[in-house]
């Protein structure tokens, strides 16, 4: 049984990664942002892009298979409780911690609902899809930070896989912007740089590394390699 003093607990001196967006618009000027991580310069486009799957300890461990990413690392982040991928989007796409958003984890219980899915929004660990009787913009109805953006004038872009566009929890804590599905990596690339040139912001995410490490586990040979591309 765990004792309270068993349980991890954050540190207040190290910024969280719902410290990362907020700071960046700051950056950029964007009205209404503070910067609660210091970003030495003033940016008149930028991207937040989000490596699924890869924390520093593994960027470190494997740093040769990842040079410009390791050399581009600087501070490092708390991604908050849970470490799953829907609080992790959350955190980013709200600049909340999970005992603000709400999205505590992959799958968590609402009242009169049951347990969802976040990722699939549909009942655990099946069933029918639940975007009409359980509104994504319902169960985190605080405005984003895309949202915020955009209402104070910055061209905002939410860059991710075709198949996410319009789902509940891209609904839930990454609407706002104009969302760009792509198919793959090249194809992101090619849009977060559309994006810099007309001088926007935008969020991008890659999920292939997360998805190789669920399949093979992290440091394997086909997990190497995908960190490599």
């Amino acid at each position: 049984m765990y004792q309270a003093r068993d349980l991890p607990r954050p540190d207040p001196r190290v910024p969280h990664l719902a410290d990362v967006t907020p700071s960046v618009l700051a950056a950029m000027g964007a009205p209404g942002f503070q910067p609660r991580i210091a970003v030495p310069y003033q940016a008149a486009g930028a991207c937040v892009l989000l490596v699924d799957g890869l924390g520093a300890d593994l960027l470190d461990r494997y740093a040769a298979d990842a040079p410009v990413l390791a050399g581009l690392s600087r501070q490092t982040l708390q991604v908050g409780f849970p470490s799953t991928t829907a609080a992790g989007l959350a955190a980013v796409g709200t600049g909340c911690r999970s005992g603000e958003h709400g999205m505590v984890g992959m799958t968590f219980r609402l009242p009169g609902v049951g347990v969802i899915n976040a990722l699939r929004w549909r009942p655990h660990p099946w069933g029918a899809d639940l975007r009409e009787d359980v509104v994504p913009e319902a169960v985190q109805p605080r405005p984003t930070v895309f949202e915020r953006a955009e209402a104070g004038g910055v061209q905002v872009s939410v860059i991710s896989g075709a198949q996410f566009d319009g789902s509940g929890l891209t609904r839930a804590v990454l609407r706002g912007g104009r969302y760009r599905g792509v198919h793959a990596l090249g194809d992101l690339a090619a849009t977060v740089r559309s994006v810099l040139i007309d001088r926007g912001f935008c969020y991008a995410y890659h999920a292939d590394l997360d998805l190789v490490g669920h399949v093979h586990g992290p440091g394997s040979d086909a997990w190497r390699m995908q960190l490599r591309q």
